[in-house]
């Protein structure tokens, strides 16, 4: 089974990209104003609010018994969970009018999530109980808890009870309003549990009650008469393929072994339109949840739609999934019938070393106050940027001509003042020029930039997109960019066998030709040792010669019943990067190998432990009179062997030059 994911983004409605198999929507809505609404009562808490600097109070802290790092390690943690929470309360909006919209189309929705808020639930839960002296049961809540709000004050309550402000913290946190939990508030906004069929792993849940006024914490099984907590998934998954139930929703508990697809033989054989509310960290996980309504025997295929705020800090987590994404070949790139997903998820992989380079170039711009020395980004204008050149002039009066000194003047002082500012949010959420002048990881950039107000958040993306739009177009021009569309062959030589024209169009305009290529993918031995004496050098140049020893690198054969194969193995991180020192710490063994073969040339992808390969650790060289090349030669039973030709020829066996 194939699923392909063929991505379309828009900025504000969404597109629709349509293949033979199913079809797949990607809703960048338009959530900022609700992401704004729910972030605006946090202004008495941000961290740039010099009379509540919560940041500052951590780091500052001594009375936590953790270090420093281990103390801000924290904080940003809850950051991230906590501005995860406001990003996908903010999408509960527009997954119910989607969901309608479906409903109306006689199909049948089915909501993808990764987290049910269970745990804050219950703890909150558990705490009310206690201090009114009742059981679960009898509590009446006036709405349904808030797992942001938990997320803040339970951090200030485990990390800085003791701090002599932790109490007015608490208490200013405690009286913020912020969004309800997503899953019980879509429960009840598509018509309760009797019209939704929840697959997650909790046991209780809130649910309005109509008699009392309020909500209640109720076991889920209680709908089905007290069924056990294993059975309770399975009749719902029953209701929901026989029609009783019309939305499905599940979590990550239930993205494995559960069938929601259009199947044949069930009663609802409605189109299922699947809606992804909240992407999971792994990208394995949400293809698994995706499969959930795209399976064998169905009616129809499923839509997919992501949701997605354009709130630009929650590119975090769409960059994550499109980066692995991108690397599942046979998923994203094996159905010859639909354009390849690679390009359309592109652009939300910003882990890619053109990322890297446009992060770095962005952040030295902040920190020099606009001054760069490339004369290529020194005129580069991000989109918001006239904008702001354009406050404070006088009514009717345009922005001089792009060129000329008073424009210049205008743009470095605009840009001057917005770094100052950009500089200072920066420097608020960890992210200051002492951190950044060594170079910092994109994700971790991502995870900060939740932190900061949302105009910087949309002002410093934008900047960034507008340099790596550069970078990539600039890397395009000089034949280095290694992106998707088209592919940079990975060989040597290519030389043209023939071309010939098959069609020619009508009015002459255009001829379609049929070319043959004859690629050389092989890599003589002479390149291979090269190779291989590079590496040994750079480790020994950089962590010494007992590094060098153990680094794994060297000649490697894999003994099958018939023939041996031999190849090159260079050690490589889990991202395919060298390995490098850390800390004036030698490196154990490499868990990742680049693997190079005389025939084949370097592998698609890395391997992860040579268990199946024997390294090589005596071996010869011998230089061809004849030929003028060198070749690898091993002493093995049957005798001295050839086992690496050079560039005349790729041996299918070794060939044995002479006998024991």
């Amino acid at each position: 089974q194939q699923l392909l994911l063929s991505v379309c983004a828009a900025d504000h409605d969404h597109c629709v990209a349509c293949c033979h198999t199913l079809c797949f929507h990607f809703n960048a809505t338009d959530c900022k104003a609700a992401y704004v609404r729910v972030f605006s009562p946090l202004h008495t808490l941000d961290p740039l609010n010099p009379t509540s600097k919560l940041a500052a109070i951590v780091a500052a802290s001594t009375h936590m018994q953790l270090s420093q790092s281990n103390r801000m390690s924290q904080f940003y943690a809850a950051q991230l969970r906590f501005f995860r929470q406001l990003c996908t309360a903010a999408k509960v909006d527009t997954v119910v009018r989607l969901c309608q919209e479906a409903l109306d189309e006689e199909k049948c929705p089915v909501i993808g999530l990764q987290s049910t808020g269970e745990a804050r639930t219950a703890d909150f839960v558990a705490t009310m109980a206690q201090s009114k002296g009742a059981d679960d049961d009898e509590l009446v809540f006036e709405s349904f808890v808030e797992p942001a709000a938990l997320i803040l004050s339970n951090f200030i309550e485990r990390t800085l009870l003791e701090y002599p402000g932790a109490r007015t913290l608490l208490h200013r946190a405690k009286n913020l309003v912020l969004p309800k939990n997503p899953l019980d508030d879509l429960i009840d906004r598509l018509g309760g549990a009797k019209n939704v069929a929840e697959m997650t792993g909790r046991n209780k849940r809130m649910e309005r009650d109509t008699q009392a006024g309020g909500y209640r914490y109720v076991k889920r099984t209680d709908y089905y008469g007290g069924c056990s907590v294993d059975d309770v998934n399975i009749l719902e998954r029953a209701a929901f393929q026989s029609g009783h139930k019309n939305v499905a929703i599940i979590s990550d508990a239930a993205s494995a072994g559960i069938s929601l697809h259009a199947e044949k033989n069930a009663t609802n054989t409605k189109q299922r339109v699947q809606i992804t509310l909240e992407l999971a960290w792994s990208a394995d996980k949400t293809v698994q949840q995706l499969g959930r309504t795209h399976r064998s025997n169905q009616v129809t295929p499923p839509i997919y739609k992501i949701v997605s705020t354009n709130i630009c800090g929650e590119h975090r987590f769409a960059s994550a999934v499109a980066h692995r994404l991108q690397q599942l070949g046979a998923l994203t790139q094996g159905d010859r019938r639909a354009a390849s997903a690679s390009e359309a998820m592109a652009a939300f992989n910003l882990q890619t070393k053109w990322a890297r380079e446009a992060l770095r170039t962005t952040l030295n711009i902040i920190i020099t106050g606009g001054y760069v020395k490339d004369p290529t980004y020194e005129t580069l204008n991000p989109p918001w940027l006239e904008d702001m050149m354009r406050e404070g002039l006088p009514a009717g009066q345009d922005l001089p001509e792009p060129g000329t000194p008073e424009y210049s003047s205008r743009r470095h002082a605009v840009l001057n003042r917005w770094c100052s500012a950009a500089s200072i949010e920066l420097n608020a959420v960890g992210l200051g020029a002492n951190k950044t002048k060594n170079g910092i990881a994109i994700n971790t950039v991502l995870n900060r930039l939740l932190g900061m107000r949302v105009a910087m958040q949309a002002q410093f993306f934008g900047y960034f997109s507008t340099i790596l739009d550069k970078v990539v177009s600039k890397a395009k021009k000089d034949g280095t960019y290694e992106g998707t569309g088209i592919i940079k062959p990975g060989c040597d030589k290519i030389t043209l066998r023939s071309s010939e024209v098959i069609c020619e169009h009508p009015n002459g305009a255009a001829a379609t030709s049929h070319t043959i290529f004859d690629m050389d993918r092989g890599v003589p031995f002479a390149k291979a040792k090269k190779l291989l004496d590079d590496e040994l050098e750079r480790v020994r140049a950089e962590q010494g010669d007992a590094a060098a020893d153990r680094c794994g690198a060297g000649f490697y054969f894999s003994e099958s019943a018939t023939t041996r194969f031999f190849s090159l193995a260079l050690p490589r991180t889990e991202r395919g990067m060298r390995e490098a020192k850390i800390r004036g710490v030698n490196l154990m063994q490499a868990n990742y190998f680049r693997i190079i073969r005389p025939a084949t040339g370097v592998s698609y992808c890395d391997v992860h432990i040579l268990v199946s390969l024997r390294r090589l650790l005596v071996f010869l060289t011998y230089d061809c009179q004849c030929t003028g090349c060198s070749v690898l030669m091993v002493w093995l039973p049957c005798g001295l062997i050839a086992v690496w030709p050079g560039p005349l020829g790729y041996l299918i066996t070794p060939h044995v030059i002479c006998s024991p």
